[in-house]
């Protein structure tokens, strides 16, 4: 497979995109698994579209960010990969590299807070009123993580509870336990659900 075919065929759609929506502001981020701050055929193309998109580096914004974000203790390798980038008239108020104590993955999660302020809606419909979604989305839910980041959550709570080091000493012991554990579903489930 052709790394530098498949980058630019990505880049091109994402470019159709942008020029068919050229009024709106765009942000997107991900594993472009190379560093843009070396020469290499791929990093040149992702850095063209940057620049001609005069797209930011959220790495850039915030330079004490500036550490990997592919991390493989076992090989005894790291690098700065995985990107957020952002249009100019975007107001990124903080980004960050998370380094959680889970983590199911070599690459290290990004963290953006954007802003965004919109007048009116960019599609019109025939005096339609807008659908409001007033619950998650179970179909389009990331099921899997999920599952394992709600065993992840609960497992200390559990090993407590099996070792007896949770006493129920008084009458709200146990609702706030129930609160505690809602309080982690619900967390974990706006993170994976729509």
């Amino acid at each position: 497979m052709n790394r530098q075919l498949v980058c630019e065929e990505v880049l091109a759609e994402i470019d159709a995109w942008c020029q068919r929506y050229s009024d709106c502001s765009v942000i997107f981020a991900g594993d472009r698994n190379v560093d843009l701050d070396f020469a290499d055929n791929i990093a040149s193309v992702i850095s063209n579209f940057t620049e001609n998109h005069s797209l930011i580096r959220c790495d850039e914004l915030f330079p004490t960010e500036d550490r990997p974000t592919y991390v493989n203790l076992a090989l005894n390798q790291q690098s700065r990969i995985d990107y957020i980038l952002a249009s100019p008239g975007c107001q990124i108020n903080n980004f960050s590299i998370i380094d959680p104590t889970i983590n199911f993955s070599d690459h290290l999660p990004l963290f953006a807070i954007a802003v965004y302020h919109t007048s009116a809606p960019h599609v019109k419909t025939a005096n339609k009123p807008c659908p409001v979604q007033n619950q998650l989305r179970w179909n389009q839910a990331d099921l899997i993580s999920y599952y394992f980041c709600t065993g992840d959550l609960l497992r200390p709570l559990l090993t407590r509870l099996d070792d007896n080091q949770f006493a129920f000493k008084k009458a709200w012991d146990v609702p706030m336990l129930y609160m505690h554990v809602v309080k982690l579903l619900i967390i974990l489930l706006i993170q994976v659900a729509p």
